[in-house]
C-alpha cells in the first residue's frame, strides 16, 4: 500500500479514487470539503481546501511520521467496508422504482 492517497480536490466529493482508497485500507489525506468529510468521517487527514501552506503541514507530519499511519489505514478500511457496495446502490435503485 502506499504511504498516503492524497486527494486535493475542491469539489468533487465521493471520487472513485477516494473509494477505492477506502476500500484498499491507504491512509487518507483529503481537503476538508463537505464532500469528503461525509465519506471519510474520522478516518482520515484532513487539511484546509486551496491552501498550499495546509497541505504541506498535513503532507510533512504524514513523511516524518509525527501521525499514526497505521491507524488511518485500518480505519479507512474499516470504514470501506462499511459503506453500501454497488450491488446494495442498485438494489436500492430497483426497490425505488419498483414501489
Amino acid at each position: 500500500c502506499c504511504t498516503a492517497l492524497v486527494l486535493p480536490s475542491e469539489s468533487e466529493g465521493c471520487s472513485n479514487v477516494l473509494l477505492e482508497g477506502l476500500s484498499s485500507g491507504c491512509c487518507i489525506l483529503a481537503s476538508d470539503i463537505k464532500e469528503n468529510r461525509l465519506v471519510l468521517g474520522d478516518t482520515a487527514m484532513y487539511f484546509e481546501a486551496n491552501n498550499a501552506q495546509s497541505l504541506k503541514e498535513a503532507l510533512s507530519s504524514i513523511c516524518e511520521e509525527l501521525v499514526p499511519l497505521e491507524v488511518f489505514r485500518t480505519a479507512a478500511f474499516k470504514r470501506g467496508c462499511e459503506l453500501p457496495s454497488w450491488d446494495d446502490i442498485v438494489d436500492d435503485i430497483i426497490k425505488l422504482y419498483n414501489v
